[in-house]
């Protein structure tokens, strides 16, 4: 199912690592692709209407020290930032991390998220 990305504000500005936001009947999901980071190297934090995820390489090297000829990517680490949707219970937000996938489901607040049918005359 498609999520109206107007409901999320993509900040690109910080990363534009690819996002796969998945809809369902229980809220939403975000899986992040983190690929090589280890759980300890990752957080995940809510500051006011935006979810923050946080990824930073603790392998020992100090990438300024490194005189590159040429450089496409940065492994060492990046900030993402995403607004979150009004009717999101952040209280119940969890995270779980396997094979290189950040998965974050947000609830929806059953006392924001209302559903109803209305009747066509």
């Amino acid at each position: 199912m498609r999520v109206n990305s107007s409901l999320i504000d993509f900040n690109r500005s910080f990363s534009n690592m690819p996002l796969n936001v998945l809809k369902n009947d229980n809220g939403y999901v975000f899986e992040f692709i983190v690929p090589g980071f280890k759980q300890e190297e990752l957080k995940v934090v809510v500051e006011h209407d935006q979810l923050i995820l946080k990824a930073k390489r603790v392998d020992g090297t100090d990438a300024e020290k490194m005189r590159y000829s040429q450089k496409n990517f940065d492994h060492s680490g990046f900030t993402r930032k995403l607004k979150l949707p009004e009717h999101v219970d952040v209280d119940g937000l969890s995270a779980k991390l396997a094979h290189g996938i950040l998965k974050v489901d947000l609830p929806f607040d059953s006392k924001k998220h209302i559903v109803r049918s209305v009747s066509i005359n």
